[in-house]
């Protein structure tokens, strides 16, 4: 929370808010300035974020400095008293009142749309999930995930990149989708989340032996957004507002969201259905590129292995919390049944589909991995 300090050069007055600032639009050093002096000529105010409720401040000479905050009446009373900002809260403010007399004149119309879009949220978010763009998903993604990385690290990903690439879609567009992540968490898992990014933690690049069983996960996971599981996934989380955002290239808004509710962007969970599809089609994405489709039981036995060891060496609260995050065993609670499936749809796709194995050094690579992440 930064404090922004509000002045009236006119008659000296001033007026100090405690505020947010959207750390995915600002990337200069100024963050951590604790006091701002704006002035009504150097800024603009306009309503965002979910519901309009936030009020976003936004500066006229720099548009990578953004501020946002959610106003009480008593917070607009105090910047309408300031010299030249009346003019520009007046709209504001009716915008503002407009909501509030919707609201008041139509409760009982509001909850009986609310009731029916929760009742009806699978279908909403098929719906949605088809309209929207994967190009502008993948825009506000591209703009949200971008970690750090050493010189070493990204030689590592390079490898990776290298290794994924193995895996072609025949519909071409979708074969520059993803952008992958290798994650420093030792927990055996991996997942997909918006805009094609895909995260692998450390904990599974190392849990498993062969290049062909980690590309059996990765396969996996390019299905699920291949098959935009992940923003129908998203929308049921959100909302539609979220697809919304995305479809009026309200980039500030869903930052906002992000900011204050990320954990279901990350954390993503899928219906069996959804689950079940990716591990159809991402088998026969595996064959189709000639690669053993056995991986994809391997990885998922050896992420089994080391949740039962988890659970057996600390069987409390917080092991299970992780457990949760695991989202490709959280849809099948019969790990063991849906391993056995996977290794005989295997069998059967290899007596029809060439494989080969992959010239790849994994334990070179899984020993880099361990070293620099």
């Amino acid at each position: 929370m930064n404090g922004v300090q509000v002045t009236d050069q006119q008659n000296k007055k001033s007026v100090r808010f405690e505020v947010k600032q959207s750390s995915l639009l600002v990337l200069d050093a100024e963050i951590n300035q604790q006091i701002e002096e704006l002035f009504p000529a150097q800024i603009h105010l306009e309503w965002g974020g979910n519901n309009q409720k936030l009020l976003f401040i936004k500066f006229k000479n720099n548009s990578q400095r953004l501020y946002y905050f959610e106003p009480t009446r008593e917070d607009l009373k105090n910047l309408a008293a300031i010299h030249g900002f009346s003019d520009v809260l007046q709209p504001l403010m009716k915008v503002s009142r407009s909501n509030k007399l919707q609201a008041w004149l139509a409760p009982g119309l509001l909850v009986a749309i609310l009731i029916g879009l929760f009742l009806a949220r699978g279908p909403i978010a098929q719906m949605f999930s088809g309209l929207l763009p994967f190009s502008a998903e993948k825009k506000v993604a591209d703009q949200i995930f971008t970690p750090k990385r050493t010189t070493e690290q990204k030689a590592v990903l390079d490898k990776l990149n290298e290794l994924t690439q193995r895996l072609k879609f025949k519909d071409e567009k979708w074969n520059k989708s993803f952008t992958f992540h290798i994650s420093s968490e030792t927990e055996a898992n991996a997942y997909a989340t918006v805009g094609g990014h895909i995260f692998i933690n450390k904990g599974l690049i190392t849990a498993v032996d062969r290049a062909e069983d980690l590309l059996g996960v990765v396969a996996h996971e390019m299905i699920h957004v291949q098959k935009r599981h992940v923003v129908k996934s998203l929308v049921q989380g959100l909302g539609v507002f979220t697809v919304l955002s995305f479809l009026l290239g309200d980039i500030t808004g869903i930052a906002a969201v992000i900011v204050d509710q990320g954990a279901p962007i990350i954390n993503l969970s899928y219906s069996r259905e959804l689950e079940d599809e990716a591990d159809k089609i991402g088998l026969q994405l595996l064959v189709e590129n000639e690669i053993d489709p056995e991986g994809l039981a391997n990885s998922l036995q050896a992420i089994y292995n080391q949740q039962k060891k988890m659970m057996a060496e600390s069987p409390g609260g917080e092991i299970l919390e992780k457990l949760q995050k695991i989202e490709i065993l959280n849809s099948h609670p019969d790990i063991e049944k849906r391993v056995a499936s996977l290794r005989d749809q295997a069998n059967e796709l290899r007596k029809t589909n060439k494989v080969e194995k992959i010239d790849f050094d994994y334990q070179k690579f899984k020993n880099e991995v361990k070293e620099t992440y």
